[in-house]
């Protein structure tokens, strides 16, 4: 081979790419300050240190020329590859000024040494530099050669191409630099053959040279290694009894095995060893892959006889898995949590070889399997709408390879803190029965309004994304206007059958969903999105609006529009339109009694009855208990329990009711005589009073018939808007002698059809107890039924809540003498207002 220097020298001038890719003209052409020019040359250093101090040189067909070289720039912002120093010099373009590192790398063919080299410098705008990049061989030479007799080959180990035989006497290779270990397979007469060791390992290095000559005769080698000799004896029993061996348990050693990420292998990889008949000197394991980085595959060419605790550590760690017996005759290599763990990293080329040394120098032949290990690459082919309130969403994909599983799989949203943290569950999964490789699974996304990224992770690692747009779901939607508010209520999602699911979507729309009146926010009285509804408020009576409902996107969920009812007063609430409606003169009241305690009858108190009432709306039952028909006017048999009084100080009017006792047919009334200590102005005696009546007043009206006891008591007023309370004032005396009882009252919305069968629509009810002040009460209404209006209105206050199922005969009642009654509870109401 001819040996000479080739020293290749390339100057090339230009101009680079500026920040915008603006193409210059010329060289003349102005460059702004933030930019430059380049100029790179190139020395290509084609010779090999040898350990003798001397130097090999290539041919020059093996030397890549200088313009052929490929050259990549890189800064902190920017990276291009020119597919040779020829086309970078073919443009002239201009640099952003920074820190930059250019590098050159090629080689002539797969027989020649690749080379490579590189520089860093600083361009600063406006000026041109010139940059020098010596490019040297990137890979060690290997100078082998053997003379002596029995020495049939040479085997190298080189770390990172694993194994590889020379059966030429003298030959020249190139490869990786790194640690490399040499063996000679020997021959003896009768043409026994062994492998053995022929040095311990060395390091080799990029742009050197390691020259390797084995001598010697039958009785010894004489091994020679970069000028180091050494002697190994050829003893007997080299070929005599068994040498090491090397067994593949899972793997062809012929063939390369495919590993899938993601996918377990189908046996273990496991690389078995045993001594022949002599025990181990040394188990060589090699593992190099594409897959890992410098500092892991320098470490993983290892001895197993010589493993330190922090080698131990890390070996398993990384998911090498070995045993050796005590005795040195076994050991056993698993690599198949290793290899499957490399295929979660990169789809590489690995290999992984082991061989056995014994005390004699014996070697076992070396075992090495061939991995290309394969990321499983996830491609995203289609991303559903997800329905607002639904929030589900389906994904199809496809993946490199098949048979995955659906626990491989992870779905994460993006958070508000930009990290894609909120877990999707996986809620179906399908495959695709024409395509192994395709499939699509259907998530839960969270509940929101807003497009959803998402981040699609096999074996917890991303390798897609998406993002998932949400749409308005097709939901019913109906509006109930009120005086004051509007009741919009969501009751069906036309996308979900299974009624659970579309209870929980009508629960999220309801609380996700925003209202505009007019174009302006509404105002939300209350969402109750249990059962879908929200309450708008704040709205004028008997006016038009038009609301429009939002959720995804800018187009309305729903729009509509509506009036609000009027806000009808509470008929005849303050009492002030009244009439006179019973005025009876010199009422008995009270039996007679004498003026001393002498029999003798000379006394009768009388009283004025006069009782005002309203002209219109509300009814009493003062026509039975103070009935002009009874066979004894008095007092004690003819009470009123029901009239309007006048406030002191005040214009408008109250209503008092009171229990009382009456009796259409009452007894004479027995003479009272004085005693002689307690001379009365009234007659203490006290009849018997047959009937009692708590005091009640309603809106309707009330017919009483003397000579049949019939009475007709008709509920309501025609009344067609719906309030939100009744509120009024209050005072409240309790009968004498029972301090327990308590007013009611019943406040009720209905809706009457032709024939008289009612639909409650709204109702409330409230006590009054004890208060000899006026006080404020406010009675708030309870909705049963939306979107039907009432067409009456029904209240009723009842001095006495015994009364209130409509049996007055334990209403309390006390006698007063002195007033010739019998009277229970009072209740005073006054001025009667709704709130809408």
């Amino acid at each position: 081979m001819n040996r000479f220097i080739n020293n290749i020298a390339f100057v090339v001038s230009l101009l680079v790419f500026s920040c915008v890719f603006q193409a210059c003209t010329s060289e003349e052409n102005s460059v702004g300050v933030s930019q430059g020019y380049i100029d790179i040359r190139a020395d290509v250093d084609a010779r090999f240190a040898m350990p003798d101090g001397s130097y090999y040189s290539l041919d020059a067909e093996c030397v890549p020329e200088a313009d052929s070289l490929q050259l990549t720039l890189v800064n902190d912002s920017y990276s291009y590859t020119w597919s040779s120093l020829a086309q970078f010099a073919s443009r002239y373009q201009s640099f952003q000024a920074g820190e930059y590192t250019a590098t050159l790398s090629g080689r002539c063919d797969d027989a020649s040494p690749s080379f490579g080299g590189s520089s860093s410098f600083v361009l600063s705008g406006g000026e041109r530099v010139s940059i020098d990049v010596t490019v040297l061989p990137s890979e060690a030479l290997l100078a082998l050669s053997h003379s002596a007799p029995g020495v049939n080959n040479i085997t190298v180990f080189s770390e990172k191409t694993g194994f590889f035989t020379v059966n030429s006497a003298d030959t020249i290779a190139f490869k990786s630099p790194g640690v490399t270990r040499f063996y000679a397979q020997l021959s003896d007469d009768s043409g026994r053959q062994v492998l053995i060791a022929l040095s311990e390992s060395v390091k080799t290095e990029a742009a050197k040279g390691t020259v390797l000559s084995v001598e010697g005769d039958d009785e010894a080698l004489d091994v020679t290694l970069n000028g180091v000799k050494s002697r190994l004896a050829l003893i007997p029993a080299m070929f005599d009894g068994m040498g090491p061996t090397v067994d593949a348990q899972g793997f062809d050693p012929s063939e390369s095995l495919s590993v899938v990420e993601g996918l377990s292998l189908e046996q273990s990889v496991v690389m078995t060893g045993h001594a022949g008949s002599m025990p181990l000197a040394h188990v060589w394991v090699a593992c190099s892959s594409e897959a890992f980085g410098d500092a892991v595959s320098r470490q993983m060419s290892l001895d197993l006889l010589e493993m330190s605790p922090e080698m131990d550590a890390f070996v398993k760690n990384v998911g090498f898995e070995y045993s050796v017996s005590d005795d040195r005759t076994t050991v056993s290599a698993d690599f198949t949590h290793l290899i499957e763990r490399l295929a979660s990293l990169t789809s590489a080329q690995s290999q992984f070889s082991m061989l056995l040394v014994d005390e004699v120098g014996r070697c076992s032949e070396p075992m090495v399997l061939d991995v290309s290990t394969y990321v499983m690459s996830v491609n995203v082919q289609s991303v559903a709408d997800a329905v607002t309130g639904v929030d589900l969403s389906t994904i199809s994909v496809s993946t490199a390879y098949a048979n995955v599983e659906e626990a491989d799989f992870e779905i994460f949203a993006l958070n508000t803190d930009d990290t894609y943290s909120l877990p999707c569950p996986i809620v179906a999964w399908e495959s695709d029965p024409e395509d192994a490789c395709k499939f699509a699974f259907t998530v839960e996304l969270p509940e929101g309004t807003d497009n959803v990224p998402l981040s699609i992770r096999y074996l917890g690692m991303e390798r897609a994304t998406a993002v998932v747009k949400r749409v308005n779901p097709d939901v019913k939607c109906e509006v109930d206007p009120f005086a004051t508010s509007a009741l919009i209520t969501f009751s069906d999602v036309a996308e979900l059958s299974d009624s659970t699911l579309r209870a929980q979507a009508i629960e999220r729309i309801t609380r996700q969903t925003q209202f505009y009146v007019e174009g302006v926010p509404a105002s939300i009285w209350m969402r109750s999105p249990a059962v879908g509804a929200v309450v708008i408020n704040s709205l004028t009576p008997d006016k038009s609006y038009k609301i429009s409902a939002l959720l995804s996107g800018s187009k309305p969920l729903v729009e509509m529009s509506f009036n609000t009812e009027i806000a009808e007063p509470v008929p005849s609430g303050d009492f002030t339109d009244w009439k006179t409606v019973i005025e009876y003169k010199n009422l008995p009241c009270g039996g007679r009694f004498s003026a001393t305690s002498a029999p003798i009858v000379n006394r009768q108190n009388f009283t004025d009855v006069i009782v005002n009432w309203t002209k219109d709306d509300w009814a009493n039952q003062n026509a039975k208990t103070f009935c002009k028909t009874s066979t004894n006017h008095n007092s004690w048999y003819m009470q009123p329990t029901a009239w309007i009084e006048s406030l002191e100080g005040l214009d408008n009017k109250a209503i008092c009711v009171r229990s009382a006792g009456w009796d259409h047919d009452g007894e004479a009334i027995a003479d009272y005589v004085q005693s002689e200590d307690n001379i009365l102005d009234y007659s203490a005696v006290v009849p018997n009073v047959r009937q009692r009546s708590a005091g009640r007043f309603w809106l309707g009206s009330y017919t009483y018939n003397a000579s049949t006891d019939r009475e007709i008591i008709d509920e309501g007023v025609p009344f067609v808007s719906r309030p939100s309370s009744l509120n009024g004032y209050f005072k409240y005396i309790p009968d004498l002698t029972d301090g327990n009882d308590y007013g009611v009252a019943v406040v009720s919305l209905v809706a009457r059809d032709a024939d008289g069968t009612e639909t409650l629509i709204a109702d409330g009810s409230t006590e009054f107890r004890t208060s000899t002040d006026y006080r404020v009460f406010n009675i708030s209404l309870d909705y049963k039924v939306y979107n039907r209006k009432p067409t009456h209105l029904k209240i009723m206050f009842l001095s006495s809540h015994y009364g209130l199922d409509g049996d007055d005969s334990d209403v309390p009642l006390t006698p007063l003498s002195a007033y010739g009654r019998m009277s229970g509870s009072t209740l005073w109401i006054n001025d009667l207002t709704f709130s809408y």
